[in-house]
């Protein structure tokens, strides 16, 4: 099934079982299969790579983005607070935790709104992502990678790849 999906075969879970769809859409962003579906097949879903823009270190980006997922349960927001942990970074406190359905995770942190999420956040949130963000996304997405983006204060700064960690070796 994960082969099919990085071939570009939509895949979709539902109430009657898997639900596979020809003729993928170009601006969909990452791996369509259900992060949480691969990681109960026995994968570990991590962080595998990341860029974040000029002035923003990928520690700092990193640390806001487990921040602002810190009370997500979503298996992509436990993956990117795992590996924030895993490299001993101080996770700051967030405030205001907002899940916005099927786009992300909203919330306050030190003074400054911030969003994670996919494209369709990135939809919703009327923005253009800068072009080494749109381009290293789009590399991911052909590796059959998901993306989340970070947005401080509605403007992107980094985005992080995410995949099952036996697959990105």
């Amino acid at each position: 099934l994960v082969e099919a999906v990085r071939e570009g075969v939509e895949v979709a879970g539902g109430d009657g079982g898997v639900e596979v769809m020809l003729g993928v859409e170009e601006h969909v962003v990452g791996n369509p299969i259900d992060p949480a579906a691969a990681l109960s097949a026995g994968g570990e879903f991590g962080v595998v790579g990341m860029l974040v823009i000029e002035g923003w270190s990928e520690d700092r980006a990193l640390a806001l983005t487990a921040a602002a997922e810190g009370d997500s349960e979503h298996t992509i927001a436990r993956s990117i607070l795992r590996t924030a942990t895993e490299r001993g970074l101080s996770i700051p406190r967030a405030s205001d935790f907002e899940a916005i359905k099927g786009r992300g995770v909203r919330a306050t942190l030190e003074g400054h709104e911030i969003h994670v999420g996919g494209p369709r956040l990135i939809e919703a949130l009327g923005v253009q992502l800068p072009e080494p963000l749109r381009q290293f996304e789009q590399q991911a997405s052909r590796k059959g990678q998901s993306v989340v983006v970070l947005f401080h204060d509605r403007a992107p700064v980094a985005a992080l790849a995410l995949a099952d960690l036996g697959d990105a070796a």
